[in-house]
């Protein structure tokens, strides 16, 4: 018995176009909502290479400032260090940058409009 890797994450939120235009926009994640069984709730799958891997209900909660629990982060593999930085400072997201050239790593550090903090990590450049 293994697990064998993240299957998704699921986000209660408020702010639907503030949450879709973060992911979908600024990270890139394709919105696969085609994808999501019929429900009661309203929500939304977000794909990253086609596997609904973030999905979010939308509610009457409006809170941007949820507390996560005892998640700290989610972590996404990514490429592009340098497009992300761009687009996030256009966007005047805050971010914070960990070059980890001891292990050919890049890391972004980026909340998304519901308070959770997003990792990226990349490793498809030089450092």
């Amino acid at each position: 018995m293994k697990i064998q890797k993240l299957d998704h994450y699921n986000l209660q939120c408020g702010n639907r176009e503030e949450t879709l235009h973060f992911y979908c926009e600024i990270l890139g994640l394709e919105d696969g909502s085609h994808l999501r069984p019929p429900s009661s709730s309203p929500g939304a799958w977000l794909l990253v290479n086609g596997h609904p891997a973030v999905h979010i209900n939308f509610t009457a909660n409006t809170n941007t400032d949820a507390s996560t629990g005892s998640i700290d982060h989610i972590a996404f593999d990514a490429t592009g260090s340098s497009e992300f930085e761009a687009s996030f400072t256009q966007h005047g997201i805050p971010f914070k940058k960990n070059d980890r050239p001891e292990i050919g790593l890049v890391q972004l550090f980026v909340n998304d409009p519901n308070g959770v903090r997003i990792e990226l990590n990349i490793r498809d450049q030089a450092i």
